[in-house]
């Protein structure tokens, strides 16, 4: 049994160690997607993601992808040129090439035709046109080495964030940005030594910083719009440098990041929430590199990238490894003996052998297919069984586990049945 590499319903499609980069995947529609990057092609599927292609193109530093509502892609290159690709014809074209170049991070459509964009020294208008106009510059602060605009999140059809950094005295300075106006002028809301990341806005009140640095990171929470921000509980509580993060819906998020200081220590870590942001678990621990974005076509289906031309996927929403390692009460539906263990354990469910106090008839669970997953206190998933429908017990060997503390946990499609803690020595 391996331990290097751990995965909870998050399933690795595609790597290739090159030092290549992906910055940005994402959907067309259920069947076609995107990946693009640092190198020298994009990378394209035609099966919702479950497997990837290259695609010989422009070579070029691509850091976003947004999709029109006629299925091409505004592709934004890092130096500030523009491009046009549709993902079914596999034409492309270019929109705006400037004389001058840009360092662009991140960008927002305004229509098919521009874009609000933000990178090095500001914000900028690309009227695909021909056009560019500076909307704000890091020169209005006064006297400053140099500034970065990392993250443009729009809100409604008026109102837009943008986050980055700006340094005085070598000092880094996080500054949060807030336009009323379709980015045509931006406000200044919160300067402040201590943020920094990349920004996600879920409402105009509630927004996320996903940060990290080389000895550790973390998520921070706003529920005011960014004037007061407080620290999220990650669990584990480990060093890891969040990337990104993405909401399904108001309660259920995601955070991709990790870290790859050192070529053979390169950490790959995915965490959930499932109550608006408040607590993360992490559901997916690897060591394939950083992942810095993440989509998702559906509140199941999901994608994202990162370094060595990584993508992972999950078709149920990561699994049902979601905090696992912060219970306080184990459920009675499930038993583990002998506990401690030595060599192996038995699962047991009385679940399964109840019957419905309401139809006087075996529950209609039996027809539903279980698993047994067991957990380190880690969260790490160790391995999976699957239960054939109607048995209500399984014999596991953990004689290759190193000593300690696991959870064995019963679920279905429908989700956790029950969880139980057990040691082996």
């Amino acid at each position: 049994m391996s331990f290097t590499t751990v995965m909870g319903q998050w399933n690795q499609v595609y790597h290739q160690a090159i030092g290549d980069i992906l910055y940005d995947v994402e959907f067309a529609d259920e069947e076609n997607a995107l990946a693009v990057g640092e190198g020298w092609y994009f990378y394209i599927s035609d099966n919702g993601g479950e497997s990837w292609s290259p695609l010989s193109l422009v070579p070029g530093i691509y850091r976003e992808i947004i999709f029109t509502s006629d299925g091409n892609s505004i592709l934004m290159e890092q130096g500030g040129s523009f491009w046009s690709f549709n993902i079914y014809s596999h034409d492309i074209e270019p929109l705006i090439w400037p004389e001058d170049p840009y360092e662009l991070k991140t960008m927002e459509l305004i229509d098919d035709s521009a874009c609000i964009a933000g990178g090095y020294d500001g914000i900028y208008l690309f009227d695909f046109t021909g056009d560019i106009d500076t909307l704000w510059s890091f020169q209005s602060l006064g006297q400053i080495i140099g500034g970065d605009i990392n993250s443009i999140c729009r809100i409604n059809d008026t109102v837009l964030y943008a986050f980055g950094y700006y340094y005085v005295s070598y000092d880094g300075i996080g500054i949060l940005l807030k336009s009323y106006d379709n980015g045509d002028t931006w406000d200044i809301i919160l300067q402040d030594s201590e943020l920094g990341g990349n920004l996600y806005a879920q409402s105009e009140d509630i927004l996320f910083l996903a940060w990290g640095d080389i000895i550790g990171g973390g998520i921070k929470i706003s529920s005011n719009g960014g004037l007061q921000w407080t620290e999220a509980t990650c669990d584990p509580d480990t060093a890891l440098s969040f990337k990104e993060i993405y909401f399904t819906d108001r309660n259920n998020g995601y955070a991709v990041g990790g870290l790859s200081m050192i070529p053979e220590y390169k950490t790959t870590k995915i965490y959930k929430t499932i109550d608006g942001g408040e607590n993360w678990y992490m559901q997916y621990y690897s060591n394939t590199g950083v992942l810095l974005s993440l989509c998702f076509l559906n509140d199941s289906i999901g994608l994202a990238c990162g370094d060595d031309n990584t993508i992972v996927r999950t078709t149920n929403g990561g699994g049902v490894n979601v905090g696992l390692t912060s219970y306080t009460e184990e459920s009675s539906l499930i038993e583990v003996y002998p506990n401690p263990a030595y060599t192996e354990i038995c699962v047991r469910s009385s679940f399964f052998g109840a019957r419905s106090s309401v139809f006087g008839a075996r529950s209609s669970v039996l027809g539903v297919r279980s698993s047994v997953l067991i957990y380190d206190m880690f969260g790490r998933q160790l391995e999976e069984i699957q239960l054939p429908i109607g048995q209500n017990q399984v014999r596991i060997d953990v004689s290759a586990y190193p000593a300690g503390i696991y959870i064995a946990v019963l679920g279905n499609e429908n989700g956790i049945v029950g969880r139980r803690k057990f040691v082996v020595r």
